[in-house]
C-alpha cells in the first residue's frame, strides 16, 4: 500500500470520531448520568484522533512510495489495532445514532427509563475498554515511526536516510522492544485517572513544591501518605499534567501494584522505564546499546540484575533533553528498599526529574532524607476538599473509606436510614473492614466462602480469573460449583474484579495489611487473619488433596466435581502446586 492510500484509510478513522464526540456532548447536555464515563470516552477518542493525524501526516509525506511493513501492520492492515478500533467505533456510533433518532424525549426521567443503555455505566465502560486497549499500540506505532523513517520525512529532511535502511531499522527496533518484554502501564494509568473527580488534585499541581519540581529547581519529589489516601490518583493527575503541558519532556511512568505480582519486582520497574525511554528517543540508540543487541542475538533473556539495568537506564536518560520518571507505590514492590536506593541516586548521577509515591515506611524516610517531599498528612485540608463535606470530616483523607461509606448511603431508602448511616460512620479504615466482616459473619455460610477466597487471593502465584477463583473456592469447600458472580457478591468490598483483564484481586493494598495485622489474631474476626506463609501452606495442603482425589477418582472427578468443570483449577495445580509444596517445606510447619 502506498502512502496516499494509507493516509486515506487513516482519515476515515479520524472522521468517524468527530460525530461520535458531538453526539456524546449532546447526550451529556440531556442526561446527567454516566458523565464521567462519557468524558473519558471523549478524551480517549480525541487521543486516538491525535495519533491518527500524526500517522496521516507521515503517510501523506510518503506520497506514492509504499508504507513500511511495520506501519502497515499497525495502521492499515485489516487486523491492525487502528482498523479494529474503527470497527468498535462504528458499532458505538450506530448505537448512539439509534438513541439520537428515538431518544429525544422531554424529560430526563423518560430518557433513562426508555433508553437505559446510554445512561448505564456498564455500557459506557465497555466502549472505553474497547477503545482504550488500542491506544498503547497506536501510540507505539507513532513513536516507532517518529524513531526511524518519519524522522527523515516529518522533520522536513533534517536527516536524509535511505528509505530501505529506515524500514529495516524500524523492524529491528520493533523486535528489540518485543524482546525486552517490558510492562506497559498505559491501561493502569488510564483506569486510575478515570477515578479522578473534576476539580480534584488541583491543590497538588498548584503547590510550591510541585512548581519547584517542574522548573527543575528540585528535580526529585517524594509524595507520601498512609494507605488509601489517593496517592495513585494524585500521581495519575501529575502524569496527565506533564503529558498535556510539557511537550518537550519525555515522560516515562510505572505503577507498582500488589494485585499484579509481576509489577512488584524492582527489575520490572527499571526495565519498563528503560524501554519507554528507548521507544521515545529520536536518536539512533542501537549502536550505544550493543550489550542489549548482543544479548538478544544470543537468545538470552532480558537482564534482571538491578545494577546492570540501572546503568542502562542512566544511558537511556542521556538520550533526552528533559526526561521525567514517575513511579507510583514503591512500597508495593517486594524489593522496595533496593528500588528506593536506586532512585535516590538519580539526582546525583543523571540529569532528570523524578516523582514518586509510597507510604512513609522507615527505609524510604531514611533513604530520601534531605530530598523534597510532600506529606499528605500535612495536606489534610487540601485532600479533604476533594471529597464531600461530611466525608471530608470523617474520612481523614481515606478515599477507600469514603467509597465504602458512599456505597452504604446509596443503599438507603428513607431519611431515617441516611441519618442512621451517618451516625454510625467508623472513623478509620480498620473499623470499616471490621464492619464489613461483621456483616459477612451475620450470614451463616458466607464467612467460609470469604475466608477461602481471601486465602487464594493472598497465596496464589498468578493472578486469578473469576472462573479460576470460583473453581478454587469450590474445591476448597468441597461443595457445588459456586458462580463467580456469587463469590463477588459475598466478598463485597473486600475484593475487586477487573472485567477487562478478567482478574480478581484484593480491593486495596490496605486490605492486605489489615489481614496480615496481628490485631486480627484475636476477637470475632480471628479466622480471617492471614500471612503469606499461612496462605501458601493452605494451598499446599489443597494441592496434596488434589493429588489424592485425582488418583482415587481415576481421572473422572476432582473433589467430587467433574473434571470438565474444574479445568482452570487443574491447570493451576499442575503448574503451581509443586511450588506451593516446596515453599511449605521451607517453613516450620509444612502441610499434612
Amino acid at each position: 500500500m502506498d502512502g496516499l492510500s494509507a493516509a486515506a484509510a487513516i482519515v476515515s478513522i479520524v472522521e468517524i470520531g468527530g460525530p461520535v464526540i458531538k453526539t456524546l456532548v449532546e447526550y451529556g447536555e440531556t442526561v446527567g448520568t454516566a458523565n464521567k464515563s462519557r468524558q473519558r470516552i471523549i478524551r480517549e477518542i480525541e487521543m486516538i484522533n491525535s495519533l491518527g493525524r500524526a500517522a496521516e501526516a507521515y503517510a501523506q509525506n510518503l506520497s506514492t512510495n509504499p508504507v513500511p511493513e511495520c506501519f502497515y501492520r499497525l495502521w492499515t492492515d485489516p487486523g491492525s489495532p487502528s482498523m479494529l478500533y474503527k470497527g468498535q467505533l462504528e458499532i458505538f456510533r450506530k448505537e448512539l445514532s439509534e438513541w439520537q433518532r428515538t431518544g429525544r424525549v422531554k424529560t430526563v426521567k423518560a430518557v433513562v427509563s426508555r433508553f437505559k443503555w446510554p445512561a448505564k455505566k456498564s455500557k459506557m465502560e465497555t466502549a472505553i475498554e474497547s477503545f482504550g486497549q488500542y491506544i498503547s499500540e497506536m501510540n507505539l506505532a507513532v513513536t516507532l515511526q517518529n524513531a526511524d523513517v518519519s524522522n527523515a520525512i516529518l522533520r522536513q529532511g533534517e536527516q536524509q536516510l535511505s528509505f530501505h535502511q529506515d524500514v529495516r531499522h524500524s523492524d529491528e527496533l520493533e523486535k528489540m522492544y518485543v524482546w525486552m518484554d517490558a510492562i506497559n502501564c498505559t491501561t493502569k494509568y488510564q483506569t486510575t485517572l478515570s477515578q479522578r473527580q473534576d476539580e480534584t488534585c488541583t491543590w497538588l499541581l498548584g503547590s510550591n513544591r510541585y512548581t519547584s519540581w517542574c522548573t527543575s529547581e528540585n528535580p526529585f519529589l517524594w509524595l507520601h501518605g498512609k494507605a488509601g489516601t489517593g496517592k495513585s490518583v494524585l500521581i495519575s493527575a501529575v502524569i496527565e499534567n506533564l503529558l498535556n503541558t510539557e511537550s518537550n519532556s519525555m515522560v516515562a511512568y510505572f505503577y507498582c501494584d500488589f494485585r499484579t505480582k509481576r509489577s512488584t519486582h524492582a527489575f520490572e520497574v527499571i526495565r519498563s522505564l528503560l524501554t519507554q525511554l528507548l521507544v521515545g528517543s529520536k536518536q539512533d540508540w542501537l549502536p550505544s546499546f550493543q550489550d542489549l543487541v548482543k544479548c538478544k542475538s544470543n537468545l538470552e533473556p532480558p537482564a534482571v540484575d538491578l545494577e546492570i539495568l540501572f546503568q542502562l537506564l542512566l544511558k537511556a536518560l542521556s538520550l533526552h533533553d528533559n526526561p521525567v520518571l514517575v513511579i507510583d507505590a514503591l512500597d508495593e514492590c517486594n524489593d522496595y528498599a533496593k528500588l528506593t536506593e536506586l532512585l535516590a541516586r538519580l539526582p546525583n548521577e543523571a540529569s532528570c526529574r523524578v516523582f514518586t509515591t509510597s507510604r512513609p515506611l522507615p527505609h524510604a524516610q531514611k533513604t530520601f532524607r534531605g530530598l523534597p517531599t510532600i506529606d499528605l498528612h500535612d495536606m489534610s485540608a487540601e485532600t479533604q476538599r476533594d471529597m464531600e463535606l461530611h466525608v471530608e470530616k470523617e474520612a481523614d483523607g481515606m478515599f477507600r473509606w469514603a467509597q465504602y461509606q458512599l456505597d452504604r448511603l446509596s443503599d438507603c431508602h428513607t431519611t431515617t436510614d441516611v441519618h442512621e448511616v451517618l451516625a454510625t460512620f467508623p472513623s478509620r479504615l480498620r473499623q470499616t473492614y471490621d464492619g464489613i466482616l461483621s456483616d459477612i459473619n451475620e450470614k451463616e455460610f458466607d464467612g467460609k466462602v470469604v475466608k477461602s477466597a481471601l486465602i487464594w487471593l493472598v497465596g496464589a502465584l498468578k493472578p486469578l480469573s473469576l472462573r479460576a477463583l470460583a473453581e478454587a473456592v469450590t474445591f476448597d469447600m468441597q461443595d457445588r460449583l459456586l458462580p463467580g458472580e456469587d463469590i463477588l457478591d459475598i466478598c463485597r468490598e473486600l475484593v475487586s474484579y477487573d472485567e477487562t483483564d478478567d482478574v480478581v484481586s484484593l480491593s486495596h493494598f490496605s486490605m492486605k495489611e489489615y489481614l496480615f495485622d496481628e490485631h486480627l489474631c484475636v476477637g470475632a474476626h480471628s479466622q480471617y487473619h492471614l500471612s503469606s506463609t499461612i496462605a501458601n501452606n493452605h494451598l499446599a495442603k489443597l494441592y496434596i488433596d488434589y493429588i489424592r482425589t485425582s488418583q482415587i477418582s481415576q481421572h473422572h472427578e476432582i473433589g467430587g466435581m467433574p473434571r470438565s468443570s474444574v479445568k482452570t483449577l487443574q491447570d493451576y495445580m499442575e503448574n503451581f502446586g509443586r511450588d506451593h509444596l516446596s515453599r511449605a517445606a521451607e517453613t516450620e510447619e509444612p502441610p499434612h
